[in-house]
């Protein structure tokens, strides 16, 4: 909540001006809970921007505008759970803002619903082709709509599911790489390229990223639901499973090549992970046995939730 009591109290300060007017209208004092989705409504009619608003806001944190630049703005800067976006808005038309949206990587994740005015082939193919996730055309059925925002919703929740137990040392295979798969394929290869230097941080990964860190942590926790520091942390601990598993080295070596300065720590996290210290991995390596090299992955989905609480 903090970070959203900054933003309001930043946009207070730049009331005047006037890129910023719609979104503080919509926005500033407007409570938002973490514990519910956030979606933004875009539309220039008022009273559907109402409808949709009053008929949602039970069950989510509800952002609206009526302009495509302010409502890609405001996307930036809250990083929505779901955008909903009428073809005929000010600024950016749907298609436009639709586009913009599914070709940033730092967007590209959020689920995008957009209402079309005409049940027409020409422009759905056109709505699909600029990537958005689901077309309705009006009028529609609100009920429709609900159950296609929880099912859109729904499908990012599994997706971070499947990140959460990833090995992100292994390229996977696969010919049709989403846009989020990508996002994470960049953030790995440069982590990877820096894995050995322990000043490596959230700082300079979001630099390389060109993203701000504010940005980089809100794009983590909606793709892979980790936070940059946890990302970082999974990664220098695959590395060096892998490394005591497949190399003769120590377990100091490995928590130099993985990046950890301090062994205590980085013997610590590795049990809380793994379950097993480095040492034993070290000792069935040595000892050919398999006992204590589980897969990898299952390790991760044993330990992922105390691993969190637990190490600081």
């Amino acid at each position: 909540m903090k970070g959203f009591e900054k933003y309001n109290e930043d946009l207070k300060n730049n009331f005047l001006n006037p890129f910023f007017t719609e979104f503080q209208r919509n926005f500033v004092n407007i409570p938002i809970s973490e514990e519910k989705s956030t979606l933004l409504i875009i539309d220039v009619n008022k009273s559907s921007l109402n409808t949709l608003s009053n008929y949602f806001s039970e069950n989510y944190n509800i952002i609206t505008a009526s302009n495509g630049l302010d409502a890609l703005k405001i996307a930036w800067k809250i990083n929505p759970s779901l955008i909903l976006t009428t073809f005929a808005i000010q600024g950016l038309n749907g298609f436009e803002l639709c586009r913009q949206i599914k070709s940033d990587l730092k967007l590209c994740h959020i689920p995008l619903i957009l209402f079309i005015s005409k049940n027409t082939i020409s422009q759905k193919i056109k709505g699909y082709e600029v990537g958005a996730d689901s077309i309705i055309p009006k009028p529609f059925d609100i009920n429709l709509l609900a159950a296609q925002v929880n099912r859109l919703i729904q499908n990012r929740i599994l997706i971070k599911e499947k990140y959460l137990s990833q090995n992100y040392m292994i390229e996977l295979e696969g010919n049709n790489e989403s846009k989020e798969e990508r996002f994470v394929k960049t953030v790995r290869k440069i982590l990877k390229e820096n894995i050995a230097d322990p000043d490596f941080n959230v700082q300079k990964l979001a630099g390389k990223m060109n993203s701000s860190t504010t940005q980089l942590y809100r794009n983590m926790k909606e793709i892979t639901g980790h936070s940059p520091v946890e990302f970082i942390r999974i990664l220098r601990l695959q590395n060096a499973h892998i490394l005591l598993n497949h190399k003769d080295i120590s377990v100091t070596e490995a928590c130099y090549q993985s990046g950890f300065n301090n062994v205590s720590y980085f013997i610590k996290c590795f049990k809380r992970m793994f379950g097993s210290t480095p040492a034993n991995i070290v000792n069935s390596f040595a000892n050919n046995e398999d006992n204590l090299t589980r897969p990898l992955v299952q390790n991760i989905k044993n330990s992922k939730y105390s691993f969190y609480k637990s190490v600081g």
